[in-house]
């Protein structure tokens, strides 16, 4: 059977989880493919506010079952707090929930030295989690991950190097003294005992249940812009957030996903600093922000707001090799007079669609806008046809602009408000 994926065309915050929640009749399986707690997905059920960090929001569906595929990282302590938090509030996850053996850790020490690393550089306005150092251990080969704990030697082996490994660097570089060895290893361990039941091997499962007919839905974080190797580096998160990572490191043939879906948001938004070519540093944008709830779901830290962006969105279609769109939060833009959309950027007086490499250019990149006519929102369109006309012109310019047909369009939080084109 086909997989199909659902990946963010900006920086993040598009609203994945949305567009995840309605599809959820075309999918058995859901699977994670990277990140870690850093990631927020919001989905709203009957007025109530469900938020997934780790664990994938497919999974807010019943009769669903979600992987946590071996490039996700654990924060376990968070982990079972999400699960516990989710269950309380009715909806049974745990059960339906697989995790991969080879997932690497999120130590106590990597959240200190991450917080101690924005302290000392300033640079990226990280969430904190841990997630950069504890990837930063994983590729140099002194991680810990969740298969460790089904064998003593192997445990104590692979945390003393990297209680090592990260108290060199605490000592060296920040002053700091070693973390507490003990009292780390035996809460790691009580933690395991929580998930041990729901750690399997889930490239060989998501192949098999592949050869059994199941629709698998693939299900990203963050956004193509924030990929560490083809988003706006050093500005960005410390994995592969594009479909292509969704084939890597959840262990698909890449031609097997072969629906993409890439979530696009009516306007642009970015946490933590970084280029933002159409940022509106003015009261327009502190309105986006009020009127959209541009507030992060992991840190409520406030979303910086600008205009949509399609050069930047034709890019991360490219680079996915995105089937389809799906438009959110239209709603948002309803009632203003005029919209502005970039179509090109103006970098040292030179006009290009392409986008900049250098963090230089980032940085000296002007949008270059298209006005369109704005449109008013009802609650009670049925479908797309009864959607205002100006709005019908802009989603057709969108269409073109990034030659991919636009088949969802989300016109508020309820389910009952998205269409299909």
């Amino acid at each position: 059977m086909p997989f199909f994926a659902v990946i963010g065309l900006g920086w993040g915050d598009e609203g994945k989880g949305k567009i995840i929640s309605v599809l959820s009749d075309e999918f058995d399986i859901v699977a994670r493919f990277q990140g870690g707690s850093n990631a927020g997905h919001t989905v709203y059920i009957k007025d109530k506010k469900v938020v997934f960090h780790q664990v994938p929001s497919g999974l807010v569906h019943p009769n669903k079952t979600g992987i946590m595929g071996p490039y996700e990282l654990i924060d376990m302590e968070l982990l079972i707090k999400e699960i516990n938090d989710i269950e309380k509030g009715g909806i049974n996850i745990k059960e339906r929930l697989y995790i991969d053996g080879r997932c690497p850790l999120v130590l106590p020490y990597h959240k200190f030295i991450d917080e101690l690393e924005e302290e000392k550089r300033g640079l990226l306005g990280t969430t904190k989690r841990g997630i950069g150092p504890a990837y930063s251990d994983f590729t140099a080969r002194t991680a810990l991950r969740i298969c460790d704990f089904k064998n003593d030697r192997d445990l104590n082996e692979r945390f003393n190097i990297s209680w090592e490994w990260n108290s060199i660097l605490l000592g060296g570089r920040y002053g700091q003294p070693p973390p507490d060895k003990k009292s780390i290893l035996e809460k790691l361990k009580k933690h395991f005992e929580f998930i041990e039941d729901r750690v399997i091997d889930t490239v060989e499962f998501i192949n098999k249940s592949d050869k059994n007919g199941k629709n698998i839905l693939i299900e990203g974080a963050q956004g193509a812009l924030l990929d560490i190797a083809l988003g706006t580096y050093p500005y960005v998160t410390s994995s592969h957030t594009t479909s292509g990572g969704a084939s890597s490191l959840l262990g698909i043939p890449p031609y097997k996903i072969n629906r993409i879906i890439g979530v696009l948001k009516a306007y642009a938004t970015r946490v933590g600093k970084g280029p933002f070519p159409t940022e509106c540093r003015d009261e327009f944008g502190e309105a986006l922000r009020k009127k959209g709830e541009e507030y992060g779901a992991t840190t409520r830290r406030p979303r910086r707001c600008g205009w949509l962006d399609l050069v930047a969105s034709k890019y991360s279609c490219m680079i996915n090799g995105v089937t389809e769109i799906a438009i959110t939060k239209i709603d948002v833009l309803s009632d203003i007079k005029k919209i502005k959309i970039c179509t090109a950027y103006e970098i040292n007086g030179k006009k290009t669609e392409a986008l900049p490499i250098s963090i230089s250019d980032w940085f000296n990149a002007k949008p270059v806008y298209e006005t369109f006519d704005g449109f008013e929102i009802k609650k009670d369109y049925k479908s797309f046809d009864d959607l205002p006309e100006n709005l019908k012109k802009i989603i057709k310019f969108v269409e073109e602009y990034l030659n991919t047909p636009v088949k969802i369009i989300s016109i508020g939080k309820e389910k009952s408000q998205i269409l299909f084109k």
